[in-house]
């Protein structure tokens, strides 16, 4: 929907179809600086060829996810791969991802993979409450079901 936002809500929005991109791939927002998503769910199936790739949002700091849910499958070449973000700073709350999450290529061709069932890789001093995964995480460096890496 937005490939780049800074300071915006977002609120019961639906996305379906298919995505494919290389980086900052989101089916809400590619890049998010301060925002709130709340109530919005991705159906989209994603391909990416680099980083930053989620369901919700592909690269977001200091913003705010709230009973954000994802369906669709997400498939990367590249590192930081999560159900609702790729790479993020903030909070999650009462979160769900239901599709899998799959690293597409073999395991020595990149580093820095990092993937989850909610986010790839995550800052220092966010939060996830209430979250839940259900989705397959299938990388082979740094993943997880809820969170691929935190630094």
């Amino acid at each position: 929907m937005f490939g780049y936002a800074n300071g915006a809500t977002v609120k019961n929005l639906t996305v379906d179809g298919y995505i494919i991109g290389s980086q900052s791939i989101g089916g809400i927002f590619g890049n998010a600086w301060y925002c709130t998503a709340e109530d919005c769910v991705n159906k989209a199936d994603m391909v990416g060829a680099q980083s930053y790739i989620g369901g919700i949002a592909g690269y977001s700091a200091n913003s705010s996810f709230i009973r954000c849910t994802n369906y669709g499958k997400i498939t990367s070449e590249g590192g930081q791969v999560g159900g609702i973000a790729g790479r993020a700073s903030g909070t999650f709350r009462t979160c769900s991802n239901y599709g899998d999450v799959t690293l597409s290529n073999s395991p020595g061709s990149i580093t820095n993979k990092r993937y989850g069932g909610i986010v790839g890789s995550i800052e220092g001093g966010s939060r996830l409450v209430n979250c839940l995964n259900y989705g397959n995480i299938t990388a082979y460096i740094s993943a997880g079901g809820l969170i691929g890496y935190e630094e």
